[in-house]
């Protein structure tokens, strides 16, 4: 259970896994966009729950070049009142990732 730290930023990775395992395909583009709008929103509820506002620097939609599987990118910047784990916990179709942004395996990764 780790808090974020003041004046970082976290990448965020979420995945449909759990959706395709379930239905059986990815997420049609209006049912991501819909669901990805719905996980910001309680993002920012969390964040203002807590007093605080919520600073995404960017949310980016990436479909595989591989296998076609959608997932999304969010760089937002910590709170210190607000856990990983509670953000992680908010995401209710497949997979999570959050990683420090300021780590130098993800600098030039996916934003540079």
């Amino acid at each position: 259970m780790a808090a974020f730290v003041k004046d970082d930023a976290f990448h965020v990775v979420v995945d449909y896994s759990r959706f395709i395992d379930e239905v059986g395909r990815n997420p049609n583009e209006q049912e991501y966009r819909q669901y990805f709008a719905d996980y910001i929103r309680k993002i920012h509820n969390l964040h203002k729950k807590q007093g605080e506002k919520l600073v995404m620097l960017a949310a980016i939609v990436h479909v595989g070049k591989l296998n076609g599987k959608v997932h999304h990118h969010l760089l937002i910047k910590s709170c210190p009142k607000i856990r990983i784990d509670d953000i992680e916990r908010l995401w209710e179709y497949g997979y999570i990732r959050t990683k420090s942004a300021n780590t130098k395996a993800l600098r030039g990764h996916v934003f540079g």
